[in-house]
């Protein structure tokens, strides 16, 4: 039987914002704010439920104002624990549209483009808009996705490439190294929330490990199939039976895991990011509120007191002190363990003063009781945002599924309004005790670790960590005694050939490709002895780009347009276009200096610094095993003060007439990243002089 409910449209919002004038013997009172009206009780349009035998939740939202149709299937199944195989239940997202045994992925790709229809998979939900003509099949599309998943091999190992090619960026990426190191040290390592990719997981990863989780975790009785748009409930009901009526229904796998550990007093984790020029900022701690606590509706309007766009942190850290774009807070609600967390990126200098507005901030929503009028502006904006999203009909199937999946009360939507009137200020005070505790909170912060460290000793206790979360053991860091630059640089070139052969290299020529925005480019390049290079990159055959430097002067085309190599760039180029520039910085005035030890993919490497000429900065990283450089990190100020960082990575070094080359390189610029991929390398083939001349 189908079940109909009203849950209804916002337009009554506008009762919200509206002032009750008050009139006194006859005149307005403009001496005084005018009090709030009354909140209504939300009317927000009709939506009709149902629940097949097999257990499968449906829910239906009628609106004809346009001819499509939005299908959602959502499975609701416990976190899990990931382990060596971090990364799998995140390929089971990127893998359920590229094959059933039904259809291929090419097929999948094609029937959709046909419908002209839009498609998303992710770990826990199949979702896709189309067209109402087109609507059932693209229905029956998701629903042979849901019950016939292949997982086929050669699709695997696609998602695998892509994934460690993701993973290199995001290893780059110092918001996603945040997101790795706050994971680890406020869940553990052995928690769901805590665990992080590694190359190593990912490369671990199997087809069979992928279909035991499907097999397990796609049950229609774990499932909420949301269908919006211009849809009847009856035609629903047809297709879900249809198209899901013969899905079997199975145990619910059921995961439990411990609280996580809580600290008793504040902590400071740092993560080296080399090069940074700005600190990612979080202080964070974890707590226990559940998606149906009673105190969800007070802690979103406390949140957006304290950190949403224009309240307390923003208006302090960017508007008041001008320390960062941006800083806000999220305190979160979930079944398994929610997250409190403040948090910005701010200019490496003052990183300490806003670590201590930060702190400040989160003592006062504590220890104050909220001005009567700040506190209506949040509850204002709580209603807005609420009554805002009302106006999309998909949000009345995903409040629908959120009441039943929650178990939040029959009426938790309707009364939303009213239960945010009724927060007080001693409702924010008390959430704000319960839930926020600056004390007992860790400080993380992604920089330039050396500096970080002497900002932040005075809020705790610092403890080091990698980029994938796991603490610094200093002793193991520890530089062996009697190491030098010198000797570092020294054993690299030894690593890599040796003096004597790479003295013999009197020209070179690379040709590979470089993937770039989506695209392949294939570049050339070409050396000759002592200091004389050009580099080109073709698309589909079109040069769109080309340098060509002589040892002395050169020029740079690039959109047709020819520049002539001037200023830094010259000075930089003139070291670079050396064979294995480390060799020369004798010769150009370079000082390296060795820094210190780091881990890089569970490796140990030793950093070496260097002021360049052109005004760049370099960090080199050298593994501490082969001699082998793995990484740089180069800064480059210009002359109007602004500075470019620039990262790659050297991978898969092979052997070419006794001299190793790194094959691949990942490269990094700001938003940009490419993949670098050497195809030949040619040695000593008498490229004339010529070649390197401007044309």
């Amino acid at each position: 039987m189908i079940r109909s409910k009203t849950l209804g449209l916002a337009t009554v919002y506008l009762l919200l914002t509206s002032a009750i004038m008050c009139f006194a013997a006859g005149k307005v009172d403009r001496s005084k704010a005018p009090a709030p009206g009354p909140a209504p009780t939300i009317q927000m349009g009709d939506y009709a439920s149902f629940e097949l035998e097999n257990g499968l939740k449906v829910f239906v939202v009628e609106n004809r104002k346009l001819p499509t149709i939005t299908i959602s299937l959502l499975m609701d199944w416990d976190p899990i624990f990931e382990g060596d195989h971090a990364g799998y239940v995140q390929m089971v997202g990127d893998m359920l549209r590229r094959g059933t045994t039904n259809r291929t992925k090419d097929e999948i790709d094609a029937a959709v483009d046909f419908i002209g229809a839009q498609l998303f998979t992710t770990p826990s939900t199949l979702a896709g808009r189309s067209l109402k003509k087109h609507g059932e099949t693209l229905f029956e599309i998701i629903a042979d996705l849901a019950q016939n998943a292949s997982f086929p091999e050669e699709e695997l190992e696609k998602v695998r490439t892509q994934a460690l090619s993701n993973l290199q960026s995001a290893m780059d990426d110092p918001d996603q190294i945040m997101e790795n190191v706050r994971g680890a040290v406020l869940y553990g390592a052995d928690h769901p929330y805590g665990e992080v990719l590694t190359e190593a997981s990912l490369k671990s990863i199997q087809a069979d490990k992928l279909k035991a989780f499907y097999r397990e975790n796609f049950k229609p009785n774990l499932g909420y199939l949301a269908l919006v748009g211009d849809i009847t409930a009856q035609e629903a009901r047809s297709w879900v039976e249809a198209h899901f009526g013969s899905w079997k229904k199975g145990p619910a796998p059921t995961r439990t895991f411990p609280a996580p550990k809580t600290v008793e007093n504040r902590q400071v984790a740092i993560v080296n990011k080399p090069g940074a020029v700005q600190t990612v900022l979080n202080v964070a701690n974890t707590l226990d509120m559940k998606p149906n606590s009673p105190d969800a509706i007070k802690a979103r309007v406390t949140n957006i007191l304290l950190g949403g766009t224009s309240f307390r942190l923003f208006n302090n850290l960017r508007e008041d002190k001008a320390y960062t774009y941006g800083a806000y807070s999220r305190l979160s609600s979930d079944p398994l363990v929610g997250e409190f967390r403040a948090y910005g990126q701010v200019r490496n200098e003052v990183t300490k003063e806003a670590t201590k507005e930060f702190l400040f901030e989160l003592n006062r929503i504590r220890d104050e009781l909220a001005p009567v009028d700040e506190l209506e502006i949040a509850k204002n904006y709580a209603s807005g945002e609420f009554a805002r999203r009302l106006e999309d009909p998909n949000t009345i199937a995903q409040y629908a599924i959120n009441t039943a999946r929650y178990n939040l009360g029959e009426n938790y939507y309707q009364n939303y309004l009213k239960e945010v009137a009724r927060v007080t200020p001693a409702d924010v005070q008390a959430i704000a005790q319960k839930y926020i505790h600056p004390d007992k909170a860790t400080i993380f912060a992604v920089g330039n670790s050396e500096e970080l460290a002497k900002s932040l000793a005075e809020y705790g206790d610092i403890t080091f960590y990698d980029a994938l979360g796991k603490k610094i053991d200093a002793a193991a860091m520890a530089l062996p005694e009697g190491l030098t630059a010198e000797k570092v640089l020294a054993d690299y070139v030894e690593a890599i050939g040796g003096e004597a052969a790479l003295a013999k290299v009197q020209d070179l020529k690379v040709n590979g490709t470089m993937g770039v925005m989506g695209m392949s480019m294939a570049f050339n390049r070409q050396f000759k002895a002592p200091n004389k290079i050009t580099t080109s990159g073709t698309i589909e055959g079109q040069t769109i780009f080309s340098q060509v430097f002589n040892g002395e002067s050169g020029i740079t085309v690039q959109a047709g347009q020819k520049m002539p190599i001037e200023g830094d760039t010259l000075a930089a180029l003139k070291l670079e276009s050396t064979f294995i520039p480390e060799r020369f910085y004798a010769r150009f005035g370079v000082e390296p200096k060795l820094t210190g030890a780091e881990k890089l993919n569970d490796k140990l490497a030793y950093r070496i610094e260097s002021q360049l000429p052109g005004n760049v900065h370099s960090i080199a990283y050298f593994d501490a095993e082969t001699g082998l450089k793995v990484k740089t990190i180069r800064t480059v100020k210009g002359s109007d003060g602004a500075t470019t960082v620039q990262t790659v990575e050297f991978k898969d070094y092979r052997e070419v007439n006794g001299i190793k080359f790194p094959f691949v390189s990942n490269m990094s610029a700001g938003p940009q990243k490419m993949e670098i991929t050497t195809n030949t390398i040619e040695m000593n083939q008498g490229i004339p002089d010529a070649e390197f001349e401007a044309k």
